[in-house]
Formats: C-alpha cells, sequence, structure tokens
C-alpha cells in the first residue's frame, strides 16, 4: 500500500522538474526574442512606432533614444570603444562595418538597428562579420561620435541621423541615411556619410526631411524615410 503510493508522488516530482525546466528554456528562448524584437525595428509600423511613440504627424515628437544611445557594450561583439576625434571614429564605422541590405541581414526588405545590433557579429553568405546598410550606420556613428568621442563637446555640440533623398545619379534620387554634426568651437556644420567615409563642412543642412537625436524627433514632413519603401 505504501509503494502503490510512493511510485505516484515520484512521478508527480518528475513531471513537475520537467515542467521547470521547460518553463526555463521558453523563458530564454522569449528572452532572446525579446531582445531581438527591441533590437531590429523590422517593419515600418515598429520604424515608425519607435521614433514617434504613435504619433507620426507630430513636427517634434519623442526622443529617438532606441536608436541612439550610449552603447551596451556587453550586447555587443566587440570590446569598449572610444575615440579621439569625429574622423577617427567615422573611419572605424567605414572600415570595419560591411554594408550589407537588410533582407540578407535581418531577412526583411527593411530594418533599422540599434548600435548593439550593428556591433553583434552575424553570418551572411557563409561570412561572419559585422553588416549594416545607411541608416544602421548613420545611427551606429551618431552613438559613437556622441557618446564615445572625446572631441564631442555635449555642451557646445550636436548630432542627428538625417534621413531623406539623395542624387544617387544625374536626375535619379534615391533614399539615404547620413548624420549631421554641427561643431560649437568652430561654429560650424559637417556632413558625414559613413557608407563613403566622407566628411565635409556645409554652410548648413539644408537636405533631408527627417532627423533625429536621443533628444528629439524632427521633421516628419511628406516623404520622411519609412513612409518611402
Amino acid at each position: 500500500m505504501y509503494q502503490s503510493e510512493k511510485n505516484p508522488l515520484k512521478a508527480l516530482i518528475v513531471i513537475l522538474v520537467v515542467v521547470m525546466s521547460v518553463h526555463v528554456i521558453l523563458r530564454g528562448l522569449l528572452k532572446d526574442k525579446c531582445y531581438q524584437d527591441i533590437s531590429v525595428y523590422k517593419c515600418r509600423s515598429l520604424i515608425n512606432y519607435a521614433l514617434t511613440e504613435g504619433t507620426p504627424k507630430s513636427h517634434r515628437d519623442d526622443r529617438a533614444d532606441e536608436f541612439i544611445h550610449k552603447i551596451q557594450w556587453d550586447e555587443t561583439s566587440v570590446g569598449e570603444l572610444y575615440f579621439s576625434t569625429v574622423r577617427e571614429t567615422l573611419s572605424w564605422v567605414y572600415e570595419n562595418i560591411i554594408y550589407c541590405y537588410d533582407e540578407f541581414s535581418y531577412g526583411c526588405l527593411e530594418a533599422w538597428a540599434t548600435p548593439e545590433a550593428t556591433l553583434t557579429f552575424k553570418t551572411v553568405n557563409d561570412s561572419k562579420g559585422l553588416y549594416g546598410d545607411c541608416e544602421d550606420l548613420a545611427i551606429l556613428l551618431t552613438s559613437l561620435i556622441k557618446f564615445h568621442t572625446f572631441e564631442f563637446n555635449s555642451e557646445e555640440d550636436d548630432i542627428y541621423v538625417r534621413c531623406g533623398f539623395v542624387e544617387v545619379e544625374p536626375g535619379v534620387f534615391g533614399l539615404h541615411a547620413w548624420v549631421v554634426f554641427y561643431d560649437g568651437s568652430e561654429r560650424k556644420w559637417y556632413e558625414i556619410d559613413p557608407t563613403k567615409n566622407y566628411m565635409e563642412c556645409i554652410p548648413y543642412p539644408t537636405k533631408g526631411t527627417l532627423w533625429f537625436n536621443d533628444v528629439g524627433v524632427f521633421g516628419f514632413q511628406l516623404g520622411y524615410y519609412p513612409e518611402c519603401y
């Protein structure tokens, strides 16, 4: 009689152990999925919401600190990075991030990645590396300059990711993302393109219909970047 009661108890303990083990595994998988959803915004609605908190008609709304922020190095595949000058930061991004379309790096038509996601190794065409397209590089570069470059002075300088149309060849325009940087000590604006290792002093930023950083999101006019793909 005692033995027949003991066996079901053992069976119940075994079942509970199995259930708990499955729960731990599933929780880990869901945590990874949540991290990926937060790190890479994989469709237009998610991009718009991340930029505007659901109010895309505003001309100034929210902060884009989902994208532009101090980098959490423990969530990347690289060690901590700090740079002396803006040009040094630009050169590192250009030399170390491989330009790649989102369909190959993230399996979708358009994705906006956080700096941590861009700094995480991915395998594309059997080649392991750090990948990103124009807005991924611009987001990464802006974060690196603002939070990890000693030349940047938060009290005087300013920096944004800008998105809009650029002339890729005479009469042909395409969507692009780049960086604009205001050097307060020199009182000069610079246009920076990490896909070309390009940095040039300009009179004032005029191109682009959307610009953002961790302080604000500006310029929601017809034709801003996420509306066009």
